[in-house]
């Protein structure tokens, strides 16, 4: 356990330089350079005292600084498994040309910020590709709240019964917050609705780099997200559970509530559903959501699961094992000495197996979330449900850059809606994800087989829905 000082600097902090901060709370604190940490604007700081110090004598120097406004001294308790993963994090996330952790290696590795350097998303109108989120619930966090088509009213809406509603129909038990912050138990974590949606559409709040500046939390952050993966869409939250693990809720009514949630989605103009959540023996209703979404056209992105034991004894849950959904495995960047180099290789705690479609970020992927005690909080999550957002992501763009040849005048347009038929919209994306994937050469045939390849959204937008027409066998 070690002691660590916050520190909130008053407002004439800002008119020194860094060099002459760090002087002084060195002066005041004894912490070493290494342990002192600044906020981008210099209004707050952190030190992590020596064990020698004297915390009486530290608490007059800060009662006779000029340069404190306040302090707080919190124990830091880390377990062997923070420490762990704290070692894994700097060991395994890729780095940056200047040897920091690179925040936003996940947009990299799927080369999303390729993608969209190539293509002017400036006529690109979010009204044109709206994305429905089913997960737990809907979120106050700054990083989500910013982002101005991010909406927490109707059509946002939720299908759990014991909700308390409001006297106009108003979500009280959810309105405003990510439902998992109140619960705690299997199947259970903090604000898994808010990282996911932060991810792929979380608002930029700076352009500038994000500095490694820790918190009296351990492995949790206050800087922001640069901004999500692809934030030109109207994104609408669905509560549709309280739990993750849907058969944690009652497997008969978890599958009733995602169907009426893609019942509504696709009533409201859904061209994407992102469902970062899954489970089992809820066949008939989640069978007949993945396949209402399939005819309607509307692209139905599912997370593979995350959980050894079910790996091996089911492979993909429910619903992203039906054909009709994009099924999506995680992967994870592993740092070889030897090669000196990263390496993407399947995600080892995840779900896969044939019904998979293909693979992305699922490990130490930076994004937002709700810390009980501490609100707004930033961490390097995980799992196939941020898998499962990158390629909707990359579905939400690919919609918005093609999806006017599907109505084209002509062969096209009757081509991709027969009688009321729209099924063919999502076997072309489906085809194109397959197209344009890249395999690692490290990859043996059983990743290949398992994973099948990891999502290149640039590859990706050579792939039209013309070409699918032209090209691809039917």
């Amino acid at each position: 356990m070690k002691s660590r000082l916050v520190i909130y600097l008053e407002d004439e902090a800002g008119n020194k330089s860094n060099e002459e901060l760090m002087g002084e709370i060195m002066g005041l604190t004894r912490a070493k350079e290494e342990d002192i940490f600044f906020d981008r604007n210099n209004t707050l700081a952190t030190a992590d005292l020596p064990d020698e110090v004297d915390l009486p004598e530290l608490g007059l120097a800060i009662e006779a600084s000029r340069l404190v406004a306040h302090a707080e001294l919190h124990r830091v308790v880390k377990s062997e498994k923070m420490v762990s993963q704290e070692e894994d994090i700097k060991k395994n996330v890729p780095k940056t040309d200047n040897n920091k952790i690179n925040f936003r290696w996940n947009h990299d590795c799927v080369k999303f910020t390729e993608a969209l350097a190539t293509i002017d998303t400036t006529g690109f109108q979010p009204e044109d590709v709206k994305v429905f989120q089913i997960d737990t619930g809907w979120s106050d966090h700054k990083q989500l709240k910013d982002y101005p088509k991010y909406f927490r009213e109707p059509p946002c809406e939720t299908f759990i019964d014991n909700d308390v509603r409001g006297p106009n129909g108003e979500v009280i038990t959810a309105q405003g917050k990510d439902s998992l912050h109140e619960f705690k138990g299997i199947g259970q974590e903090h604000a898994h609705g808010t990282s996911t949606a932060a991810t792929f559409i979380g608002a930029d709040l700076t352009a500038n780099p994000l500095p490694d500046f820790p918190t009296p939390a351990p492995l949790y952050y206050r800087e922001p997200l640069n901004k999500g993966l692809f934030p030109h869409v109207e994104f609408y939250p669905l509560r549709a559970a309280q739990r993750v693990v849907l058969n944690l809720n009652g497997a008969e009514r978890s599958g009733q509530d995602v169907l009426e949630a893609v019942q509504h989605a696709i009533a409201n103009g859904a061209k994407v559903i992102t469902m970062s959540m899954g489970g089992e023996f809820m066949r008939e209703n989640l069978k007949a959501a993945a396949e209402l979404a399939y005819k309607a056209g509307v692209i139905f992105v599912c997370a593979a699961g995350n959980s050894r034991l079910a790996d091996a004894l089911l492979g993909v849950v429910q619903p992203a094992v039906f054909k009709e959904t994009v099924g999506v495995a995680g992967i994870e960047s592993k740092y070889y000495k030897k090669k000196n180099t990263y390496r993407f290789v399947p995600w080892r705690n995840g779900c896969d197996g044939r019904n998979v479609d293909i693979s992305a970020p699922a490990k130490y992927v930076y994004t937002a979330v709700k810390h009980p005690a501490l609100g707004d909080l930033y961490k390097f999550g995980g799992g196939t449900s941020q898998a499962t957002v990158h390629v909707a992501a990359a579905a939400a763009l690919w919609l918005q850059q093609y999806q006017g040849e599907f109505e084209q005048p002509g062969p096209l347009a009757g081509f991709f809606n027969v009688n009321g038929d729209k099924s063919r919209r999502v076997k072309a994306f489906k085809w194109a994800l397959k197209e344009s994937m890249y395999v690692p050469n490290y990859w043996g045939r059983r990743r290949q087989r398992k994973n099948k390849g990891i999502l290149d959204v640039k590859e990706l937008m050579d792939f039209t829905p013309e070409r699918f027409y032209r090209e691809a066998p039917h």
